[in-house]
């Protein structure tokens, strides 16, 4: 199972959608989860997530994805804020 999907790619403009449509503790329902990119995103802005898909692979793909994000997780945060914070660049490596 292939379960390094790039969340990076609609990660930052989801992140802007939740963050500017809901509240901490809030539930999104994906009813087209896919990967679970949205999922990722919501669960880094503390956002509950349903998702849904015809494909039980992506589901599959999608669990793998956030289970694997683990420590990454504040570190995918924090590339994602600077992205959404309409800074005009994007770095990849460890924390300052």
């Amino acid at each position: 199972m292939i379960c390094e999907m790039n969340v990076l790619v609609c990660a930052p403009l989801l992140s802007r959608i939740i963050l500017a449509s809901t509240q901490q503790g809030d539930l999104i329902l994906d009813p087209f989860a896919g990967g679970c990119t949205t999922g990722i995103a919501a669960n880094l802005f503390t956002r509950k997530f349903v998702g849904i898909d015809i494909s039980e692979e992506y589901l599959k793909i999608g669990k793998c994805r956030s289970e694997k994000l683990g420590e990454t997780g504040k570190f995918l945060k924090k590339k994602i804020l600077n992205v959404i914070s309409n800074k005009n660049y994007f770095i990849f490596g460890p924390d300052e």
